[in-house]
Order: C-alpha cells, then structure tokens, then sequence
C-alpha cells in the first residue's frame, strides 16, 4: 500500500482517521494511540506480512535496550555496543550480505553463494532512527517507558516507509499531546489536507510520468547522444526530486491530520548556489543525522582542517553506501564527498563567485552526481557522462525522448527554480490557496497509478 493508491486515499487513511479522532473526541487516549500504532504495523504488513516480524523485533530489541541501559547504568556501553551491533547486522544482512559475498568471489576467486532477499520496506530508515535512540538514551541517561511510545515513534505509518529520518525528541514529546481533545483540530486537518495534495501532485502527475524518458536513456546507456544524455539527466533529476519531495509532503500531511507535526525535508535544494547550502536543503533530515552521528563523532568539527575534509568525505562514504550497495552508490557518495571538501576549500581561501554561476555549477554538479546515483553500472554512468561532455558529438536533437518530454522537463526546471515549496507557500492559509490545492487534488487523482512505488522504497 503506498500513498499515491486509491487503497489508502478512499480506504485505509479515512477509516483510521475517523476512528483515531473518535477514540480522542471521546478521552480515550491512550486507546487511540494504541489504535494508531497497531493500524501502522497494518500498513507495513499490508506489503509484506512476514516482514512484520522484523520491525516488531527492531522495536521490541531497541526498547529493551535502552531501558536495561537506563536501569543498569554500569552495564550501559556494552548494552549499547550490543545494540548498535544488532541494527547494523540486520541491516547489513538483508542490504549488504549479497554485496560483501559477490566482491570476496570476485576477489579471493570463491564461489560463496547467498540467496537474495527482498528488501524490508524502510529498514535503513527505522534502523538510523533507532540507533540514534540508542545513543541518545546512552549519553543523556533517559529512555521513554512505554513501549507503545516507543512503538509508536518507530512505525508511525506516515513517515514509517522513506522517511523523513524523524528524531525521537521530535515525535516522543508530541505523543502526550494525543491524550488530549486537539483544539486545532480543524486547522491540523485542511492543512494536512493541503500538504498531501501537493505531495500527490508532485508524485503522480509530475514524477511519475518521467520514469520513461528516464528509463529510456538510462536502460540504453550506451551510443547515447548528447541532448539524450542531458534529458535523461534531467529528468531523473526532476522525477526523484517530486517523487521524494513528494513523499515527503504527503507524510507531513498525514502527520498532521493525525495532530503530529513531522519535520519539513526539502527547502528548494535546487535553488541552492553552492554544495553545502544543496545538502542543507535535501533530504534535510538525512544531514541532520549524518551531522550529528557521523561528522560530529569522527571529531570532524574539532580536528585540523585537512582532518575536518577528510571526516567529511567520509561521512558522504558512508551516506553514498547507506543508500545502496551498489559500487555506484560508493561512488556518488565519494563525489558528493569530494563535492563539500573542494567548496569547503574555496570558502577557507575566501573565494566567491556571483550568485547565477554558482547557482549553475552547483545545479549541474548535482545532475551529474545524479546520473551515476540512477545508472545500473559504472560502465553506464561512465557512457552517460561522457556523452553529456560530448563524446559522442554535440547532437541537439534528441533520438529517444519525444518532444512532448522534452516539454515536461522544461516545465519541471520552471517550477524548481521558480515556484515557492510546500512549506513557503502553506505559510499563510487563504481561500484562493485551499482552491488551488483542491484543484491539485483532484487532478492528481485522476493521474494515481496503485502501481507506482516511490523512488526512495529502495534506499
């Protein structure tokens, strides 16, 4: 079941909503978060039921965890190490084992096998969230008490299955304000509503209809000319942009008709003019984590400079593998890596650059890093990037994608660049805005396809 799907619109998010609010309307609630907590493990049932075996053992381990360290205080770092060493091994089963296996073939000349599984839906996010529990409930000597808090702050359905990557001191406190009749409840509600018109907006109507043009280049790869290359580019730049944002307005929405306020992920990142600003505004919550649980623990913002770049380039290491485990992932994360350190310099040696050719290098940069993010093979990525520089001829007229592409593209760049987000233009609630969002809603409905997954399902 996923957001964009007539499923959970007209069937699973109305039946929750109305018997949420009743059980709040009537005080009842402790049942109502219990009712929310159990109608989320539906949700992520409803994909795969054995998987739910899974992220019940992940709330159930990383719970008792933090309370044996809040209780046993001098067994606290072992328990810790112990805890981090489970999040990491699950995760490194179900998303790396196949990887490690086939580079040990491939380097020792061993035939080792291991049979593939089928990703849990939103492991890497409910294992980062979970292990920045456990080291937050380690340092400041607390851990929530209820496990249906607990529970509730892990697999919260709306942000449950591609994030945001929400912290517990942002969620856990807001729990208790459930308990309680929501005196914004109508004001929660059309906001809600508003966000998840303009997330099923950008999902259905913008970004779905590019995986075609994006497929088209990108399954080819090879004797790819140039206009064909860019398009291609771009557009996955686009589709993964509305398709994530997307996902992530629909969950703050969600979050919000439910009285939860989840945390905004994306600020215009295309519209930024250097790297770093581009990494403060996607995938916000992401570099909030990297931030503080990698840079800041390698000691990247106390060491000397060099040091501080190369505790930077490897956190970007690690979020480019996070994502994948590919050797495509490694090297999106090594560019992106490289990307910060080289800006990091220019800053130190007080360069600067007027606004619309940073604006430009720095949108062309992340383009590229995106070609090599989608391709399937370094062999790929390499055959697109060359003919994006012109190996292949600077050929304007492209042989795959259509014109009527072409146009979509366009118009997507226009709205990147131009048109407000979610969070600027919702700032202030008119009449004229609540039209336009309704309007927005009823043409991505008629666009849903059940069938489209969400981009970030596979990260």
């Amino acid at each position: 079941m996923v957001f964009s799907s007539y499923t959970f619109i007209f069937v699973f998010l109305p039946i929750t909503f109305l018997i949420f609010h009743f059980f709040r309307r009537f005080g009842a609630g402790r049942t109502a978060i219990t009712f929310l907590t159990l109608a989320s493990f539906f949700f992520y049932a409803y994909w795969r039921p054995k998987y739910v075996i899974i992220i019940g053992a992940s709330v159930l381990g990383n719970y008792c965890c933090a309370i044996l360290m809040l209780n046993y205080r001098r067994f606290a770092k072992p328990l810790l190490l112990i805890g981090l060493t489970a999040n990491v091994g699950l995760l490194c089963y179900f998303k790396y084992m196949g990887f490690f296996v086939e580079q040990l073939n491939s380097l020792a000349g061993t035939s080792f096998g291991f049979a593939s599984r089928a990703l849990p839906l939103g492991i890497s996010f409910f294992t980062f969230q979970t292990m920045a529990y456990l080291v937050d409930s380690y340092r400041e000597k607390e851990a929530e008490k209820s496990l249906v808090n607990f529970s509730f702050f892990v697999v919260f359905f709306a942000q449950l299955i591609a994030g945001p990557i929400v912290h517990h001191k942002a969620i856990i406190p807001q729990i208790k304000d459930l308990f309680r009749r929501d005196s914004y409840f109508a004001a929660n509600t059309l906001l809600g509503l508003m966000f998840f018109s303009i997330g099923l907006f950008k999902k259905s109507v913008l970004a779905d209809p590019l995986a075609l043009p994006v497929m088209t280049v990108f399954d080819r790869g090879m004797n790819t000319n140039w206009a064909d290359a860019w398009l291609g580019g771009l557009a996955y730049t686009e589709q993964l942009y509305f398709d994530f944002s997307g996902y992530s307005d629909m969950a703050i929405g969600l979050g919000l008709l439910f009285g939860v306020h989840i945390p905004i992920n994306f600020n215009s990142p295309y519209k930024s003019d250097s790297i770093q600003v581009f990494w403060r505004r996607w995938h916000m919550t992401l570099s909030a984590f990297m931030r503080d649980y990698i840079y800041i623990p390698l000691g990247g913002n106390q060491r000397t400079f060099a040091a501080g770049l190369a505790c930077l380039f490897i956190t970007f290491l690690i979020g480019g593998f996070w994502h994948g485990a590919a050797w495509t992932f490694i090297l999106w994360g090594a560019f992106h890596g490289a990307g910060i350190a080289l800006h990091r310099i220019w800053r130190e040696r007080n360069l600067s650059m007027p606004r619309f050719p940073a604006f430009a290098l720095t949108f062309i940069f992340v383009v590229f890093g995106w070609v090599v993010f989608r391709a399937k093979s370094l062999q790929i990525a390499g055959e697109i990037w060359g003919s994006m520089i012109g190996s292949n001829g600077f050929t304007i007229q492209p042989a795959f994608v259509s014109n009527e592409y072409t146009i979509r593209i366009g118009l997507g760049l226009l709205i990147v660049w131009i048109l407000p987000n979610p969070s600027q233009y919702l700032e202030k609630i008119t009449w004229v805005k609540v039209v336009a969002c309704a309007t927005l809603m009823c043409v991505a409905l008629i666009h849903v396809k059940g069938n489209a997954p969400f981009l970030y399902f596979d990260f």
